[in-house]
């Protein structure tokens, strides 16, 4: 009788924090399958280190692991999620010089990650070996994971329900949450004050009064779309330096910490939210984060600037993003600065309008919905989801 397969972790998980160990209570409920006996994890925080060199390959007790993989049983399974990478020619290289270190053949490897799009552009990338294209692939999100564990266990979703049924007088139209200045950001904050749409937003940007961050790259993310407004680099960080944001209660946190964090009061005090995303990218990521689950938890429609499908995506989890009420157009441009472009439109369009429509019943009805979607069902979906994904890849081994 087949026995539930073995983890084995090949690093000190606890240093990945509460996100590995959700993950590993969820890998430790893999039923029992007859190609798998063993499966060692682990987790890769960052994608570049990856793809540059072997340094990972220390992580791994090179001569256990070939003991190991003399059985057919053995998987590998690689955690990516914490981000959603765009797909690098270099990945495929490294992942043949772990096959051959390890060796598990790519088949026996699963890449856990966000990017739907990740497993399409190896598929076809010209230069990609044929065994690293056997490489199998699964579904997580892995700080979406421990924000919907927080959400059932504080019953964060009873903060949406009161949300919805608040007074609406005395609150700001929207709420813009900013941590890293990526260039979609800052360039919003900059059209917000240009624009004179300040006046409208609570709005945090915590790296404008603590500059923790390489300024070479936050120059080189900010450059394109700076150039696709006829801006230059400096004449954005120059006035947002002069310009007032608003405080967080969080303002004193680490930012990896945000992300599980969530900031109801800024919450209660807004009406709509404006969600910069990790990324704006070209059609190379197809993927959303926690950042917009947020807003859906909170009672709030959303704009969302970030990647193209952001929004057909949460549909298709079951949340309703008030298609009639806040319009979704630009989700579907390919183009990000054309996208940028069209979710500023549609932020305009959102703030300017009658905040009492989000009184009426019928919408309320739907805003309640969503938050409903967190007491505990889209945790359970995903976690399926992540499990089937799992299972499709073991029953497909040779």
């Amino acid at each position: 009788m087949s026995q539930n397969p073995r983890i084995v972790c090949l690093r000190d998980q606890v240093r990945d924090g509460e996100s590995a160990l959700s993950l590993m209570r969820l890998l430790k409920s893999l039923n029992p399958h007859e190609n798998v006996e063993t499966l060692f994890y682990l987790r890769i925080p960052r994608f570049f280190p990856l793809i540059r060199s072997d340094s990972y390959l220390s992580f791994v007790d090179l001569e256990r692991t070939r003991r190991q993989t003399m059985q057919p049983k053995t998987w590998l399974l690689l955690d990516l999620s914490g981000e959603g990478y765009a797909y690098d020619p270099r990945f495929a290289t490294r992942i043949d010089r772990w096959a051959e270190e390890t060796g598990i053949d790519p088949q026996r490897m699963i890449f856990l990650q966000t990017n739907a799009k990740f497993a399409e552009d190896l598929a076809h990338c010209p230069t990609a070996s044929g065994r690293s294209k056997r490489l199998k692939f699964a579904r997580y999100h892995h700080y979406a994971h421990v924000l919907l564990e927080r959400a059932k266990h504080y019953d964060w979703p009873a903060l949406g329900h009161h949300n919805i049924e608040a007074s609406l007088s005395g609150r700001k139209m929207a709420l813009c949450l900013n941590a890293t200045p990526k260039g979609h950001r800052s360039l919003l904050a900059f059209l917000l004050f240009e624009k004179q749409l300040r006046q409208h937003f609570h709005l945090t940007f915590r790296t404008a009064a603590n500059r923790k961050i390489d300024e070479e790259q936050m120059r080189r993310s900010v450059a394109p779309f700076a150039a696709h407004f006829d801006l230059s680099v400096d004449e954005i960080f120059d006035r947002l330096e002069r310009e007032k944001f608003d405080e967080s209660d969080l303002d004193g946190q680490q930012v990896h910490d945000l992300v599980y964090a969530l900031e109801d009061k800024l919450y209660r005090k807004t009406v709509a939210s404006v969600v910069t995303e990790s990324e704006m990218a070209p059609p190379n990521r197809i993927r959303w984060t926690e950042k917009s689950l947020k807003p859906l938890l909170m009672g709030h429609p959303m704009v969302v600037f970030g990647n193209q499908g952001s929004l057909a995506a949460l549909e298709n989890l079951g949340f309703d993003v008030l298609r009639d009420v806040v319009d979704p157009a630009y989700d579907t441009i390919i183009d990000p600065f054309r996208r940028f472009r069209g979710a500023f439109s549609s932020m305009v369009s959102l703030i300017g309008g009658d905040r009492q429509i989000f009184r009426e019943p019928s919408i309320k009805a739907r805003l309640h919905a969503n938050a409903d979607m967190f007491d505990g069902r889209l945790l359970s979906a995903m976690e399926q989801q992540t499990l089937g994904d799992l299972k499709h890849a073991f029953d497909a081994a040779p």
